[in-house]
């Protein structure tokens, strides 16, 4: 015979089963932090801070008011944060990342970004300036294109040659004639000064010349990232600088800066290849004109991108090779509107 024994009526089990389910309302209150937190990266911070805030029981936990610290943070309430802060250490004292945020809240932090944010906006401010002043000057010169037939060769600065001849002076006697001495007169000249000369080889550089113009390309490149030059750079520029210092007083020096088809990140001081590509021929304009002491009014800088690059190869050789600058040679046309007197000495 089997007996049933009597059920316990003192509630010990019951209490047992109560402790091995969790407590609704913690969890509740978890969930809601969850939520608070996925509403936070995804940038809807009011509907965090109506999670957190709202409702019967607000959240007040160290979690929670860390949350609603970080969110005041966000929206630029540093004061809001540093209480929200202070009052989570207030509840556990060894509560980490309140206090890395709060010595962070001493720090000057938020001055050294807004002073690079300045600096970076200069700094375009700057490049666009010059670029402005460029294109200003170029479209003030009125520079005409060269044809085939206004192009000449020189081998170096050359002398217009005087003619000296007698002029004769009609009078009555050989007296008066002798009187007068020979006096110089100047060949007539053309309308035009010659355009383009003709360069020496240069080293590290390939020279190229058309009707229209002369471009100087560095066989090797000219920078190793951004506007870090190569070691070998200063060298090649300062044959470059020579060379047009002698042969190219009657050009406008155009410095084109060039880079590779990889485009910048966008996070770093250049948001796209145009205005690394500025940026570069810049920096080589400042080389020029400062170590050099080429004329500043006779250089241009402008950039081409990625567009049209000096070496069609796609290896890394090649694409190397682009993070560069070429400079062109153009022709200042200047028109003699009186062509029996000769050239201003």
């Amino acid at each position: 015979m089997i007996t049933m024994a009597p059920s316990s009526t003192d509630g010990t089990t019951a209490k047992h089963d109560s402790n091995a389910r969790p407590d609704s309302a913690a969890l509740k209150m978890a969930g809601e932090l969850l939520k608070a937190q996925q509403c936070m990266l995804a940038g809807d911070f009011a509907q965090a801070e109506v999670i957190l805030t709202k409702g019967d029981k607000p959240h007040t936990s160290v979690s929670a008011l860390d949350l609603l610290a970080r969110i005041a943070i966000q929206k630029g309430e540093f004061r809001q944060a540093k209480t929200l802060w202070q009052s989570a250490l207030k509840q556990d004292a060894g509560f980490s990342p309140a206090k890395a945020a709060l010595a962070r809240l001493e720090t000057p932090w938020l001055l050294i970004a807004i002073a690079k944010r300045i600096a970076v906006l200069i700094g375009f401010a700057a490049i666009l300036a010059l670029t402005g002043v460029g294109i200003f000057t170029m479209a003030g010169s009125q520079v005409k294109p060269a044809t085939p037939a206004q192009v000449a060769v020189l081998p170096m600065a050359r002398k217009p040659v005087n003619l000296v001849t007698t002029s004769p002076v009609h009078t009555p006697d050989a007296a008066t004639q002798t009187s007068h001495f020979a006096r110089p007169i100047t060949a007539p000249q053309s309308t035009t000064k010659p355009l383009i000369a003709v360069l020496p080889p240069i080293s590290g550089c390939i020279v190229k010349t058309n009707s229209a113009e002369m471009q100087i390309i560095f066989d090797e490149g000219l920078f190793r990232y951004h506007c870090e030059l190569q070691e070998t750079a200063p060298t090649h520029i300062e044959a470059v600088a020579e060379a047009l210092r002698v042969n190219a007083s009657n050009c406008w020096i155009l410095i084109e800066g060039h880079t590779d088809a990889i485009a910048p990140s966008g996070r770093g001081p250049y948001k796209d290849n145009y205005a690394l590509g500025l940026a570069r021929a810049m920096t080589v304009v400042e080389v020029l004109r400062t170590e050099y002491s080429l004329a500043g009014d006779c250089l241009m800088a402008v950039s081409a991108g990625e567009k049209h690059p000096p070496f069609a190869g796609t290896s890394e050789m090649e694409t190397r090779k682009n993070r560069t600058v070429v400079i062109r040679l153009l022709p200042r046309i200047v028109e003699n509107t009186n062509p029996t007197r000769g050239p201003n000495p």
